[in-house]
């Protein structure tokens, strides 16, 4: 005979998109576990919440995060720039074939194509846009208190924060592989999961893909710069609330 045994089970969770918490919280509990599900943020389609935190949107931390990103991304450009033209004055100099195994036959590579100057300016650029976009929000929620704003005013916000990250995604995917569509950070393509930043961009880089890394370049801004602006919008929202107040 197998006894049953009660578990307690936690379900953690930005947000009760779509219903599935309350479904499992159901199904656990009809079978005799203990079941509760944590949000951070309330059901933007009205869902019922359990325990739900309500925590306030600070852009702050992703606005130097991805900003870190783009530094490094040229900061990869530049080091492949430096190693490339070593490699390929070695090749021309012969020292990579004096310094080889004389009693074996050896053929230098071919060498590389320099790698260019690249304009990183679009990102950097949206960075900036980024950047002051989230100072501007969380300066005008520090003024704000959360529990007063009125539910219409509250249900906008919270409308905008929750497209928000959405708009660092694309329809379109990453390229080689369009079912991961965020294009701040992905699985690589030739690192299993292993997490890369600036996807689309990096790995044009790596892939010694110019053409592409502009391409790609201008696409990441694009979408970096729809964040600004709906981070910009979001702060619209939350000073009428304090203009109301």
């Amino acid at each position: 005979m197998v006894k049953n045994h009660c578990l307690n089970i936690l379900y953690i969770s930005p947000e009760n998109t779509v219903g599935t918490l309350n479904l499992w919280k159901h199904i656990h509990e009809q079978n005799g576990h203990n079941c509760r599900y944590v949000t951070f943020f309330s059901s933007p389609k009205k869902y019922g919440d359990d325990i739900c935190l309500n925590l306030p949107f600070d852009f702050t931390n992703l606005a130097r995060t991805v900003a870190t990103y783009i530094e490094e991304t040229i900061q990869l450009a530049d080091s492949m720039r430096e190693s490339t033209d070593r490699l390929n004055q070695n090749i021309r100099e012969g020292s990579l074939k004096a310094a080889a195994n004389p009693s074996q036959t050896y053929i230098p590579p071919d060498p590389l194509s320099p790698v260019p100057f690249l304009n990183f300016s679009p990102l950097q650029n949206a960075a900036v846009q980024l950047q002051e976009a989230a100072r501007a929000y969380r300066k005008t929620l520090d003024v704000v208190i959360l529990g007063e704003i009125p539910s219409p005013t509250l249900d906008d916000l919270n409308g905008l924060l929750m497209q928000a990250e959405r708009l660092l995604t694309s329809g379109k995917g990453l390229p080689g592989r369009p079912w991961y569509t965020h294009l701040i950070y992905a699985p690589g393509l030739y690192t299993g999961y292993g997490v890369k930043t600036l996807p689309a961009v990096r790995e044009a880089i790596e892939q010694r893909e110019w053409e592409e890394v502009d391409t790609q370049t201008k696409r990441t801004a694009a979408a970096i710069k729809s964040l600004a602006k709906q981070i910009q919008r979001a702060t619209q929202v939350l000073k009428r609330a304090v203009r109301s107040g």
